[in-house]
Parts: structure tokens; sequence; C-alpha cells
């Protein structure tokens, strides 16, 4: 009896052709419509690009273990996954790179301690 792989995620595994899949299930379409509820595939995917796009997404995945695990590889070791190329290394290492740029510089949050600090802080939102 063999066993299947986990399906990480939907049918996406079934059809590995992006454009064999509804408009609305392909990663791009599901990225503009709600990127947070995309899983690191889709993301990976629409990233990618090109019609096999799911798969290259899903064998980086499987090859690094996690997105952690593309971010500490190098470019080269990025492009050598089938479907890869030097371009697409740099652009997954460039998109990568601003999401861990993005939780570093968030603004550091004010502690608001009295309704005049509160009233402080929100007063620009409503001067117009």
């Amino acid at each position: 009896m063999t066993t299947q792989p986990p399906l990480l995620f939907g049918s996406y595994c079934e059809k590995q052709d992006v454009n064999a899949l509804p408009v609305r299930e392909q990663p791009t379409q599901r990225v503009l419509a709600d990127s947070s509820a995309c899983s690191a595939v889709e993301l990976l995917a629409a990233l990618i690009g090109g019609p096999r796009q799911i798969e290259t997404a899903t064998a980086l995945l499987a090859k690094f273990n996690s997105v952690a695990g593309i971010v500490s590889a190098s470019t080269a070791d990025i492009a050598s996954v089938r479907g890869v190329g030097q371009t697409t290394a740099a652009r997954l290492k460039a998109a990568l790179q601003l999401g861990i740029r993005a939780t570093h510089d968030l603004p550091e949050k004010k502690l608001i301690g009295s309704p005049a600090e509160a009233a402080e802080v929100l007063r620009p939102h409503f001067m117009d």
C-alpha cells in the first residue's frame, strides 16, 4: 500500500499547469482577491509566474522545507530548482527581503496613557 504525499493545498497538486485551473483559482487571481488568505505555495507561484508556477513553487518548498529556508538559501541554490532561473531567483530573494524589512521597519507603536494623548494621536486623522 503506497501513501500519497499530503496535498499542499486544494486541487493544485492534481492540476500542475496553472492554465488548467479556473481563473479564480489561479495563484495571481487568489493574491489579487485576498493575499492574506493565500498559502505559501500560492504566494510563491504568483511571484514565479508561467504555466508551471505551482509545480515550481511546490518544488521550492520541498527542497528548502519552508519559506524561511528559501530566505536562507543563496540565489544560486534557488536557481538550481527546476523552473527557476537567475531572474526568478533574484525576484524571489527581493520579495522575501522586502517582507523581512517590512516587519522590521514598522513604526514604533506609541502607548497611550491618557485622553489627552489619545486626542494628540487622533487629531491629524480628524483635521479635515
